[in-house]
């Protein structure tokens, strides 16, 4: 669901997709962020790369080398 929303909005290389998951499990997009920070604290990259095992020059590294990212649990999942 969230490659359709980078798609269908035009994003390239990388954003970050902020959603809600209701109760029910229907999923809702708040925004698109295309240059969202790399920094260390809550809502970056960082984090979720945290969260999929990988350390911060690991993520900036597979950025710049174009390639995906594993797919890990949520940041609030894992507590960060």
């Amino acid at each position: 669901m969230a490659l359709s929303a980078f798609r269908v909005s035009s994003q390239r290389d990388y954003s970050r997709l902020d959603c809600r998951v209701t109760p029910d499990g229907r999923c809702f997009f708040i925004e698109i962020n295309a240059n969202p920070q790399l920094g260390l604290d809550k809502a970056s990259f960082a984090v979720s790369g945290k969260c999929a095992g990988m350390e911060v020059g690991e993520v900036v590294l597979a950025m710049i080398r174009d390639e995906p990212l594993p797919y890990g649990p949520s940041p609030l999942v894992a507590g960060l």
